[in-house]
């Protein structure tokens, strides 16, 4: 008995002991485990705005309404002539594409003309004739004429967007891509508008074109040098049709400068 007692004692300890180291073990994996992943977790991107001048390919719709508002959208994509860049410089920022995601709209510009009504008042010819005389006097007064002017105040035609004088657009948001990372340009507005007729491959085509805006804040903000100018994609046989429900619709392509 007890030569079996002297085997079991050293038996039990040895298995103690390794209870213990394994336990230690186990506890050190499970604490560098817990720090592991953890850090860098949970950090978001803040855009970046972009900085300088940037011209862009811009392709999109001016819209004509009714009452004669406008309202300009599109969206920002890589163009020929641009080695597959939508913009020739992105600012310091990883710019892609912009969608235009709020439009750039006008009020009304109503254009007044003056037209001239008559108004005709004439005066009777009266006789008189005295009994004492053999004679007859008559007397006649002419008749008299008075021009009251009216005005009367129009609004652009839908049937086609007449050539001049083109009124300015604001409140227009461009969201750039990739959006974590590009801040948007806010607050744009264009000014110094115009329509002008132009030839291109042997068809007439309208031009719109703004020649100064700014960007109120975010990518590219700057208070001017914002132009804009864009050409038709129908000719202007083909706008003169485009008429729908009073509103006159033009797809356009061209530059936006910012």
């Amino acid at each position: 008995m007890k030569k079996h007692s002297r085997l079991i004692a050293p038996i039990v300890l040895s298995c103690t002991l390794m209870l213990a180291v394994g336990g230690g073990v186990a506890m050190a994996k499970g604490s560098h485990g817990g720090n592991g992943h953890g850090n860098g977790q949970g950090n978001g991107h803040t855009g970046v705005s972009a900085t300088g001048t940037t011209t862009c390919n811009f392709n999109g719709r001016l819209t004509v309404g009714s009452n004669g508002s406008l309202s300009i959208t599109g969206n920002i994509t890589p163009g020929k002539g641009m080695k597959g860049k939508a913009c020739t410089s992105t600012g310091g920022a990883k710019i892609k594409t912009g969608h235009l995601t709020s439009p750039l709209v006008s009020t009304p510009s109503p254009t007044t003309t003056t037209t001239s009504s008559t108004t005709t008042s004439t005066t009777s010819t009266t006789s008189t004739t005295t009994s004492t005389t053999t004679s007859t006097t008559t007397t006649t007064v002419p008749a008299s004429t008075t021009t009251v002017p009216s005005t009367t105040t129009t609004v652009a035609s839908c049937s086609l967007l007449p050539v001049g004088v083109l009124s300015n657009v604001s409140g227009g948001t461009i969201t750039w891509s990739p959006r974590p990372k590009s801040a948007p340009s806010v607050g744009i507005s264009l000014t110094g508008g115009s329509v002008s007729i132009v030839t291109v491959g042997g068809g007439q085509y309208l031009q719109l074109a703004y020649s100064a805006g700014s960007v109120a804040s975010g990518s590219f903000a700057t208070s001017s040098g914002v132009s804009m100018t864009v050409t038709s994609r129908q000719t202007i046989a083909g706008l003169g049709s485009a008429c729908v429900g009073g509103s006159h619709s033009i797809a356009f392509h061209g530059t936006l400068t910012l």
